[in-house]
């Protein structure tokens, strides 16, 4: 099965229109993805388990390159199940629209 491409190095935009800028820098939606793939350990109130942390572990990886990446079905869902438990709702719909949902 061919993996698409997706590209999270971009800005977040607020309500207004305009990048979200905090501490002087914009601020970048794979980084803050990145981050919480990092900082999360529940999901839907439950423990991840062992597999799914290391899971999230490795895209964290995979999106702190920068860029373009190569996702599979299962870790877009693990991205927009992270981005519904951490992410606004603005920020949410940032990160599935770059899914291409």
């Amino acid at each position: 099965m061919k993996q698409k491409k997706y590209n999270f190095d971009k800005p977040f935009v607020g309500f207004d229109g305009k990048p979200i800028i905090e501490k002087g820098e914009t601020v970048n939606i794979g980084e803050r993805l990145s981050f919480f793939l990092f900082s999360i350990s529940t999901l839907n109130s439950q423990m991840m388990g062992q597999e799914q942390k290391y899971q999230a572990y490795k895209l964290m990886r995979k999106l702190q390159k920068g860029g373009e990446v190569e996702l599979t079905e299962e870790e877009k869902t693990l991205i927009k199940q992270v981005a519904a438990e951490t992410f606004s709702v603005g920020a949410y719909g940032q990160i599935v629209e770059i899914l291409g949902e």
